[in-house]
């Protein structure tokens, strides 16, 4: 299950700071850097912004050949990254836009972790063909 985390929030708007006080610490000339500094700001508010309303979601991954699902609808083409302790995951709906989540450290459990490694190894290995030696 994934919903908009307040730890990610909370990296949104310091990156966004960062941002402002970098186009503003540059060598641009005042008015323009302001100019930028302000869209900058903009850009981080409607980012931040559609990231807590993204709706949440339950990922369905089962073992095996059956159909991943999300929120009971198919999905094609899902991915899963690892970063570390936090997890990437995209897909596409119906032959849709790309969607993605991203899992921070503390909305995953280590057994709910585990369980998506488990989960994602068994399935690769089911959809690989089996090779057999003439």
């Amino acid at each position: 299950e994934w919903c908009p985390a307040r730890a990610g929030q909370w990296t949104l708007i310091g990156m966004s700071g960062l941002a402002v006080f970098a186009v503003l610490a540059s060598d641009l000339p005042a008015i323009p850097a302001w100019g930028v500094a302000l869209l900058v700001a903009l850009a981080a508010v409607r980012t931040c912004m559609r990231y807590r309303r993204q709706p949440g979601c339950v990922l369905e991954i089962p073992v095996g050949s059956g159909p991943v699902r999300c929120d009971g609808r198919c999905i094609d083409a899902l991915q899963v990254h690892w970063r570390g302790p936090w997890v990437f995951v995209s897909w596409r709906s119906g032959g849709r836009r790309w969607q993605a989540r991203m899992f921070w450290p503390g909305q995953l459990s280590a057994a709910a972790r585990r369980e998506l490694s488990l989960a994602l190894r068994r399935r690769g290995a089911v959809a690989r063909p089996a090779t057999v030696a003439r």
